[in-house]
């Protein structure tokens, strides 16, 4: 049986004209200062023809947000609006038990629909566009359900269907697809495990209906957890580990001696202890004046006093000689 919804009130639409709007003769009354009588009229043929049209040029009638002007066949979860009050037209028959599905992606005849390069997405600007008929349907910031109930954002009358089957949610990542079903919700053919991230041009199968996920272009995709500390490790400078990895070379030349302790007089002589040799000192050994010759060093004035001490002891030993002959 067809009804009309309003608020929390359900009116059944009996065969033949219905009467919407406020006064007596009213048979859905929309109250309200800004309703003057009877507004529009739903003719019910059968369950399956039901038309509404409006009183009047002046009557302000909206059907899923479109302004009325011919008359117009109501489908289960269509959304009227008499002077800004929202009704919904649902059908029962449409809202009986959900019935079990084959899913696409077990049909032989399936066609894979994921788009070849998806993206990223922002929590912003968020639309589904039905790939039966077109029409598109925003994604406020409270997110959009997707189900057979009449009171679903997004309805699909069909028995396969539940009550609330999905939601897309905004969250900090971008859209959020969370299945609420009996019979699953499928993206590019896959079922979803609960919930998952939607990326542009993402296909959502409800039941035998298609959706087209767009929403704006993520123009970095967000860094994980690990990838946000690795950047962070990267940023910091560099520690210089110059000082313990590069070790000491002694020169060839360089000997260890243990340091003159001072003792006092009288003390009897023992062997430097441990501590004493640890703390060595390093002085150069001196270099042979032949390798210094051999090398292009030039000589130094030690050598030559060393050739004048020869040539002076020569003459020492050759003074008596030279004496007893004179």
């Amino acid at each position: 049986m067809p009804v009309i919804k309003v608020n929390n009130l359900q009116y059944p639409l009996r065969p033949g004209p219905n009467r919407l709007g406020s006064g007596e003769d009213a048979d859905v009354k929309v109250e309200g200062d800004r309703v003057r009588g009877i507004q529009a009229i739903i003719d019910v043929a059968s369950d399956s023809n039901v038309v509404i049209r409006r009183i009047g040029t002046s009557a302000d009638v909206r059907v899923n947000g479109i302004t009325l002007v011919d008359p117009t066949p109501l489908i289960h979860g269509d959304k009227v609006e008499i002077s800004g009050n929202e009704l919904l037209y649902a059908d029962d028959s449409k809202s009986g038990y959900t019935t079990a599905f084959v899913s696409p992606s077990d049909s032989a005849a399936f066609v894979q629909k994921r788009p070849r390069a998806s993206r990223a997405t922002k929590a912003t600007g968020g639309r589904l566009v039905s790939l039966v008929d077109g029409k598109e349907y925003a994604i406020p910031d409270a997110g959009i359900t997707i189900g057979r109930e009449a009171s679903a954002d997004v309805v699909v009358a069909q028995g396969e269907v539940s009550r609330k089957h999905a939601a897309v949610v905004p969250v900090g990542t971008g859209y959020e697809i969370r299945d609420y079903s009996a019979n699953g919700v499928f993206v590019n053919g896959t079922r979803v495990e609960q919930l998952q991230l939607l990326r542009r041009s993402d296909v959502i199968s409800i039941g035998t209906e298609d959706f087209r996920f767009y929403a704006d272009v993520r123009s970095t995709p967000p860094l994980s957890a690990v990838a946000q500390l690795e950047a962070t490790t990267a940023s910091r400078p560099a520690v210089s580990k110059s000082t313990a990895s590069v070790p000491v070379v002694r020169p060839a030349n360089t000997v260890k001696v243990a340091p003159q302790v001072a003792r006092p007089s009288g003390a009897a002589r023992v062997a430097p202890s441990v501590a004493e040799f640890s703390s060595a000192v390093t002085v150069e050994a001196p270099v042979p004046k032949q390798a210094l010759v051999d090398a292009g060093e030039p000589i130094r004035p030690g050598f030559l006093a060393w050739v004048w001490a020869i040539v002076a002891l020569a003459v020492v030993a050759a003074a008596p000689f030279f004496l007893l002959n004179h």
